[in-house]
């Protein structure tokens, strides 16, 4: 039986991890989430807010973060973030799962960092978990609408970039650094959302 409160497990390649630091956080409507506890996993890699106030007009999730937003060393090994899905309904003391998740990085593999390529390119990445679904960005500046990005997660680990026209609705710049990045989400009980660490990128004239 779980223990009370909202309680998990953090792993890493499919192996309990300890010592890793999570928030929870409280989220309000469409505001920006706030971390409002902090714990840290047990050699088993569990961990447990028993004492979360239950409060009609929030919602909570439990997220990792590396480095020091999430009280964590920077470690490359592991993902930018996790962030779990909203755990069901929770009334204080009762037990409610906050989601077990894995924080292997998603390793990108080319371009390498900093890296001019000509399009069309191919971005590539290793494969972390069976059952995660990828999805890929680039930073541009201007692009409020993502039409550069790849529009849905799928199985993929690859990307190809076409055009610096992006269906011709915004022009990615040459010459110019922009940033990279894959997200990694699955559905689920355990489902939620976490960010592979970043490359930046050059496309050639």
């Amino acid at each position: 039986m779980p223990p009370r409160g909202i309680s998990g497990k953090v792993t890493y390649k499919g192996a309990p991890i300890s010592n890793i630091k999570v928030q929870l956080e409280s989220c309000y409507f469409s505001l920006p989430c706030e971390a409002v506890l902090t714990t840290t996993t047990d050699i088993n890699g569990l961990y447990v807010f028993p004492y979360a106030r239950d409060d009609y007009l929030y919602s909570y999730r439990v997220t990792y973060r590396n480095g020091a937003a999430g009280g964590n060393p920077d470690d490359p090994r592991y993902l930018l973030y996790w962030q779990s899905r909203n755990p069901d309904f929770y009334t204080y003391a009762a037990r409610v799962s906050g989601g077990d998740f894995d924080i292997a990085e998603v390793e990108l593999v080319s371009p390498s960092n900093n890296a001019t390529v000509a399009v069309p390119a191919t971005f590539t990445w290793k494969e972390r978990l069976d059952g995660d679904k990828y999805q890929w960005f680039i930073d541009a500046v201007g692009d409020a609408f993502g039409q550069c990005d790849q529009q849905d997660p799928g199985t993929n680990t690859s990307f190809t970039f076409a055009s610096l026209g992006c269906g011709g609705i915004f022009t990615i710049e040459t010459g110019t650094p922009h940033i990279w990045r894959v997200e990694v989400t699955r559905e689920g009980e355990n489902g939620g959302i976490g960010q592979s660490h970043v490359r930046v990128v050059q496309f050639a004239p």
